[in-house]
């Protein structure tokens, strides 16, 4: 920490990494499944005033976040290539009914 309280850059990345960020606390909770215990707390970060997970649990709490996150970007790509497959299907003169069935060897 530097004068007046400004922190350098080097210093942030230091206290920060590796860690995940959140905007406010509930954020930290609910994103990782957890519930404000003691096994998984969050902390408010006075260098990039942001909130971190701690405790004996905070690893495992981010995995899970990260997953969810992928879940729910695989999801999205599967929305977006049956919509795509949809509208060719429509566009090819096709009816609902070869959605049905469209995908199926």
């Amino acid at each position: 920490m530097t004068r007046k309280g400004i922190i350098s850059p080097e210093a942030a990345l230091a206290c920060c990494e590796g860690k995940a960020r959140f905007r406010t606390e509930d954020e930290a909770t609910s994103l990782t499944g957890c519930r404000r215990s003691t096994v998984v707390s969050a902390y408010r970060c006075p260098v990039c005033n942001g909130w971190h997970l701690t405790g004996p649990g905070h690893e495992r709490a981010e995995r899970r976040r990260d997953a969810l996150r992928m879940s729910r970007r695989k999801l999205a790509q599967a929305d977006l290539k049956l919509t795509r497959a949809a509208a060719a299907i429509m566009e090819s003169g096709g009816d609902w009914e070869d959605l049905r069935t469209w995908g199926r060897g």
